[in-house]
């Protein structure tokens, strides 16, 4: 993911989309938390982990994904949605000594967001409040469909 002294080089299209993928990740945040019942006394705040914060968002990113039929694991070779949740939720936990070092807080969420950018419409959310997955183009199908259109509207 580029640092934020490469943002002005990223078209806008991106930085916005990238934004708006990130307050919609927040906004789902917020929501789990509270049905969980994590929510600090008026006045006060929640003390959890950035990294945790923004892995919890990306996790449940892919619990979105999946209950639309997209496999993260296909699209992106990412963890399947319970997985990733599980292990997020989890990471809160001491590890027991001697335990294999788990990923990086936040790890998750650069991947998730990483993903996104590269094999999803960056308009989808913003225009269609969808995520929506782009592939590789079938080039004869896609020949064949412009040419039935052309002919289709011809002059005559």
């Amino acid at each position: 993911m580029p640092t934020a002294t490469y943002l002005d080089q990223l078209p806008p299209d991106v930085v916005h989309a990238v934004a708006h993928a990130a307050a919609r990740d927040a906004v789902r945040t917020v929501l789990f938390l509270d049905a969980l019942g994590l929510r600090p006394p008026p006045g006060q705040v929640l003390p959890l982990p950035a990294g945790f914060l923004l892995d919890l968002g990306a996790a449940l990113r892919l619990l979105i994904w999946s209950q639309a039929g997209i496999n993260p694991r296909h699209v992106a070779g990412l963890p399947p949605a319970q997985e990733a949740l599980r292990g997020v939720l989890l990471s809160l936990r001491q590890p027991p000594a001697g335990a294999a070092q788990a990923e990086a807080p936040g790890t998750l969420a650069r991947r998730v967001m990483a993903a996104f950018v590269e094999h999803f419409a960056w308009c989808g959310p913003i225009e269609l409040d969808a995520d929506v997955t782009l592939g590789t183009a079938d080039e004869e199908a896609v020949l064949e469909a412009l040419a039935d259109f052309l002919w289709a509207h011809r002059p005559r």
